[in-house]
């Protein structure tokens, strides 16, 4: 009986060895996933937004960022009509309006707020009105070349204008826009 093996003799797979040697590999499988969900979080998860956790005088520059952005961008709006009209509303003058703009812009928006200023016979303004309801009745984002308005068949009322406001000329301006993917 030779006791010596030769160098080229492999050991029998037996079962219980291939049930190890797959357990080992699901055990590393199983820590390496466990490792990658730590890693995720830690990196991406684990971030606070731009704006979160900033101090007051970060948050009010990036504010004013903003609002710099907003008011640079307002001046893409044109008004495709505009439409006044002096109404009574039982003995209580107001005004009717309605009106379209355009995005010449190239950026989506998703709200436009506008402000109406009526004036006396004199060119000064004797009210001012914030008008917001400018959306799309689909609540689809306003795109670069797109109109929104009011329905002129329905237009929006203003009641208790005062007396000195005669009908005369009057003009709207847009004083607010919301970005679809605002910072």
């Amino acid at each position: 009986m030779n006791i010596f093996r030769s160098t080229n003799h492999k050991p029998k797979r037996t079962r219980a060895r291939i049930q190890i040697n797959f357990l080992t590999w699901a055990a590393a499988a199983a820590i390496v996933m466990v490792l990658a969900a730590w890693f995720f979080r830690q990196t991406v998860v684990g971030k606070p937004a731009p704006t979160e956790h900033v101090s007051g005088a970060v948050a009010q520059a990036l504010a004013l960022d903003d609002q710099k952005e907003k008011s640079a961008y307002m001046t893409n709006f044109i008004f495709t009509r505009i439409k006044f009209d002096r109404t009574d509303f039982g003995g209580v003058w107001g005004a009717s309006f309605s009106c379209g703009i355009k995005n010449n812009g190239d950026r989506a928006v998703t709200g436009i707020k506008i402000t109406l200023s009526m004036m006396d016979t004199n060119g000064n303004i004797c009210h001012q009105e914030p008008f917001i309801p400018f959306y799309d009745k689909t609540n689809a984002p306003m795109l670069p070349g797109q109109s929104w308005g009011t329905d002129e068949n329905n237009p929006c009322l203003i009641p208790a204008l005062p007396d000195s406001w005669q009908g005369g000329f009057d003009y709207a301006q847009v004083t607010d826009v919301q970005f679809l993917n605002s910072k």
